[in-house]
């Protein structure tokens, strides 16, 4: 019963800090770089499998899902691979509901290339180059 109450407080506190890592990078009192910087241990330990790093990578992915749904993106602003996971998915769902936009099919394009397996990108709507 305790562990299980330290796991929440865990994850609800590396909720927190991305959430206050949001707000810093999006109102500019700090970029990614300085982001970076100052990354909590929290997110290290036990090789990032840890309550408070799923926590903060969970708050991360709604955040980018939120952004997707707005049809807005903040991927090189934030810097942030949940983000952009999240964001991803989030663009997957709008295109089932036949949603395209011009200047944000690029981004959804090469943030699935970059981080999705090629042998999955079909299934993303993303077509392999041909040379």
């Amino acid at each position: 019963m305790i562990s299980a109450i330290r796991e929440w407080l865990a994850e609800r506190a590396g909720r927190s800090q991305a959430a206050r890592e949001i707000q810093f990078l999006s109102a500019g009192y700090f970029t990614k770089a300085q982001a970076a910087e100052q990354q909590n241990e929290r997110l290290k330990e036990n090789g990032g499998r840890n309550p408070y790093a799923r926590g903060h990578g969970e708050r991360w992915n709604e955040e980018g899902h939120r952004d997707a749904q707005a049809g807005r993106t903040r991927s090189a602003k934030f810097g942030n691979t949940d983000y952009d996971i999240g964001w991803i998915e989030g663009m997957r769902a709008r295109h089932g509901q036949g949603f395209r936009h011009e200047k944000l099919e690029p981004e959804y394009e090469s943030l699935v290339r970059l981080l999705i397996s090629p042998d999955l990108w079909p299934s993303f709507g993303v077509r392999h180059e041909e040379n």
